[in-house]
């Protein structure tokens, strides 16, 4: 009888398996270098390189940047013309009345 292993016997408390090179299944246990994790982010989000839990910074939707500013409860994000921004909801909503008118209308079908 003939025993596959599924993962390569031996390694110790936080090793993780590695590719040695390109030919299936040539692997060893190592020890991550101080850098494990996110090695960095660029482009519409940054991050790292660092160790541990690290913030990701959005700065760019589709390439366009976003401003720095915090947001305040209830804001929406906006385009300004040069910066994604946070700014006062526009109130774009319906009205009572025009609620009501949908629902009187929506019923009658």
């Amino acid at each position: 009888m003939t025993v596959s292993r599924i993962v390569l016997a031996g390694g110790s408390t936080g090793q993780v398996l590695s590719k040695v090179d390109g030919a299936d299944h040539n692997v060893e246990w190592t020890t991550p270098g101080a850098g494990a994790g996110i090695t960095e982010l660029t482009g519409d989000a940054t991050a790292g390189p660092g160790t541990g839990a690290q913030a990701v910074v959005v700065v760019a939707i589709q390439g366009q940047p976003v401003s720095t500013t915090a947001p305040s409860s209830g804001d929406v994000l906006t385009w300004d013309g040069a910066q994604w921004e946070a700014a006062t909801g526009g109130g774009g909503g319906l009205t009572e009345y025009q609620a009501r008118r949908r629902i009187i209308f929506a019923g009658a079908l």
